[in-house]
Formats: C-alpha cells, structure tokens, sequence
C-alpha cells in the first residue's frame, strides 16, 4: 500500500474501503483481512445500499430490506429522505456500508524501515498469537506461573507490562523516548502512539522502531530464560533497544540531529 501511494501520490481511504477475496488463496482469509485493515466486502458491491449492476433492479435492491431489518417502514422513509434534502452522500454509505473493528494497529507496525522480526513479533502479540503460557493448555501438567517473576499467570499482557521484571525495561525506555502514559496493553499504548504528533519526525520515528523492538527483545529474552536457562538482564535488554534503534536511526537521518533530538539519557 506505501508503495502504491509513492507512485502514484494517492492515499487509500481505511474509511472508505473493503477488500474482496476471491479463488484460490495459501493463506486464511482472516489474515489477508487483518494485515490490510479494510473490513471484507461481500459481491454485489453497493454504493449507497443499492448494488452497481448492468441489469434492471428490483425493489428489493435498494437496500430496503436491509433497512427494513434494523427498524419500521416509516424509520427507513425518514431516512431517506433526509439523505436527499441534504444530499448526505456520507451520511447514507455510513449507514451502509459494513462496519468491523477498525485495526489501527496495522498501519503503524508494518513499516520498511522497522525490522521484519520486530514488526512480526508486535502483530503476533497484539493478535493475541503469542505462545505464552496461558495459551498452551494443551500441555500436560504445565506450570503457567511467569517464569521471568513467578508470581501470575503468564499471559502477554502480564508479561508485557504487569510483570516487575519487564516493567523495568519498560519504564526506562518510556522515559528515554519523553512518554510519560503508563498503558497496560500492546493494543493501547502502540493506539496512544499512533495518535501523536508532537515532535520531531526523529523522535516519531524512534517511538514507532523503540515499541516493536522492546516487544520483540522482552520475548526473545523471556525464551533465553524458559529454554536457554540464562538470568533476566533487565540493563542487556534496555542496551539492546536503544541500540536497535539508533542503528536505525543513523541510517536515515544525521547523527548530530538524531542525538539532538533524542539524547542517550
């Protein structure tokens, strides 16, 4: 899609969008649905309720029975005929068109200058597809206590942000990037991040690389310690981020302006 819009200079519309899935694909629908963002269209497509068609409609294909579905005759006249004394074009393919849970998250994870693992690691995360231990009841006699501080259950919102051990991460590296909101969820605080537009194109830029790589370094130092036997190095973890993101950083944008805008605190 980002390739799209830099050749041709246009943006798609997540509003005003679906996708339409047909033959024979090699991967589940739902996932094409949830990396794109756009809810799934449904043949005929519509413009307004009534379907784009060569043929001669019916009664029934301008969208009055589906109206009729969600209140009176007298609801759907009225409405009606409020779209067209105020020509609400907007309003009626509001009403319309189908609505699902808008993924605000796909546009802000799947960027090219974030590294694949960090991006992937996020979205399996938010997705909830993460093998932490709450998920794995299919195994026999499994101690789901957290295993970096072995006092809950470990599942990814506890190991992300509720557990001591990885809020120490956390907190400092919130605090280095100037983010003074505690969140409690992947979703909400990539949600909060996304939303800002205070700052430098830099710091914005090293908030979006900083998140997915505290994401993707906490779960790969959480396996270090279940399957490797290595101790939790909250100051390793910290190191590794940063670096991660300077690295990056330095790629795209002058080394004075990147340390000037984001000093090593």
């Amino acid at each position: 899609m980002e390739e799209f819009s830099a050749c041709s200079g246009l943006e798609v519309n997540q509003g005003k969008s679906n996708i339409f899935i047909a033959g024979n694909i090699r991967v589940p629908k739902e996932e094409l649905v949830e990396v794109f963002g756009f809810p799934e269209g449904t043949l005929p497509i519509k413009y307004l309720g009534i379907p784009l068609a060569s043929k001669r409609l019916n009664a029934s294909d301008y969208g009055q029975d589906e109206m009729l579905e969600k209140g009176s005759r007298e609801d759907a006249i009225s409405l009606w005929r409020k779209w067209f004394s105020s020509k609400g074009t907007q309003e009626a393919y509001d009403w319309f068109r189908p609505r699902e849970e808008r993924r605000f998250w796909a546009k802000y994870v799947w960027k090219d200058f974030v590294p694949p693992k960090y991006s992937f690691t996020t979205w399996l995360a938010i997705r909830g597809r993460l093998s932490t231990k709450d998920r794995l009841v299919f195994v026999d006699d499994l101690d789901t206590t957290c295993q970096l501080c072995g006092r809950q259950d470990e599942s990814v919102d506890h190991l992300f942000f509720k557990c001591p051990k990885t809020w120490g991460v956390w907190g400092k590296i919130l605090e280095w990037l100037g983010i003074a909101r505690r969140s409690v969820t992947i979703k909400s605080v990539i949600k909060w991040a996304g939303r800002q537009s205070r700052g430098s194109v830099i710091v914005q830029t090293a908030k979006r690389i900083a998140l997915m790589a505290a994401v993707s370094l906490i779960w790969k130092m959480r396996n270090a310690v279940i399957f490797d036997g290595k101790t939790w190095d909250t100051t390793r973890v910290i190191f590794q981020i940063k670096e991660a993101t300077y690295s990056i950083l330095y790629s795209r944008y002058s080394p004075d302006q990147v340390v000037l805008h984001l000093p090593d605190r």
